[in-house]
């Protein structure tokens, strides 16, 4: 390889591409949790980035027109079921011997859904797009098996992450995990500071259907540092 060579291996060809990504809190909380894709909660706040870098940003969101590399926007409830065009266009000065066929120009819309929020029935909270029964891939055990999951309201009106199976062994996690926050494709647990019941292993963890159709889940068991702690990523889809 000759040094020209070398010296391209540190160019990027003009792109526009960039990531969508929810967030369940404002920006700068430290429950804020940041989830890749194309549906949102409307009335939730989004974060959008380029991947380039060096280069001229010009994003067109709505009627408005912004330049930085990364931008922040909330989506109101009055945006719900629309389909909203995001667009990015990026300039920049182009390395003709690295790339000899790029103009240094770009542009990428993606298309951005607000949905319904998590349904309140009074009784009960409805989140159909994460409740169900998932069929799912593990290192720690030889074969598939299938993990339950919904939401449900405990009498405080706090929202609880239920889990059938979450070992693969036969063990539920029913009305002991709380829901620490939740976006479209992704919903995150909490057990109130490891006071769950033994029975339960102390269940922490997420939920996530990926923009790319899998479906990744990941559990510990019992508290960091406990001889019993257990890391679990589950690799599957929903049924």
């Amino acid at each position: 390889m000759n040094a020209a060579q070398n010296a391209c291996d540190c160019i990027e060809e003009t792109t526009a591409e960039f990531t969508i990504e929810e967030m369940t809190a404002q920006q700068g909380q430290p429950w804020n949790f940041y989830t890749i894709s194309d549906t949102i909660f409307a009335g939730h706040n989004v974060r959008f980035t380029a991947k380039a870098n060096d280069v001229t940003y010009k994003w067109y969101i709505g009627n408005e027109v912004l330049s930085s590399k990364t931008v922040f926007r909330n989506f109101p409830l009055s945006t719900l079921a629309q389909n909203i065009p995001i667009t990015l266009v990026v300039k920049k000065e182009v390395n003709k011997i690295c790339f000899p066929n790029d103009d240094g120009y770009d542009s990428v819309v993606k298309i951005l859904h607000p949905a319904d929020f998590v349904i309140d029935t009074g009784t009960d909270y409805e989140f159909p797009f994460l409740e169900g029964t998932y069929r799912v891939k593990s290192s720690h055990l030889p074969d598939s098996f299938d993990v339950g999951f919904y939401i449900s309201k405990d009498f405080q009106t706090t929202a609880m992450f239920n889990v059938i199976n979450y070992n693969g062994l036969g063990s539920n996690c029913i009305e002991t995990a709380e829901v620490y926050g939740f976006n479209y494709r992704q919903i995150w647990s909490q057990d109130g500071t490891f006071n769950s019941p033994l029975g339960c292993d102390y269940l922490q963890g997420d939920i996530h259907r990926r923009i790319d159709g899998v479906t990744e889940m990941n559990f510990s068991l019992h508290p960091p540092g406990s001889p019993n702690y257990t890391l679990l990523k589950y690799l599957g889809r929903k049924l």
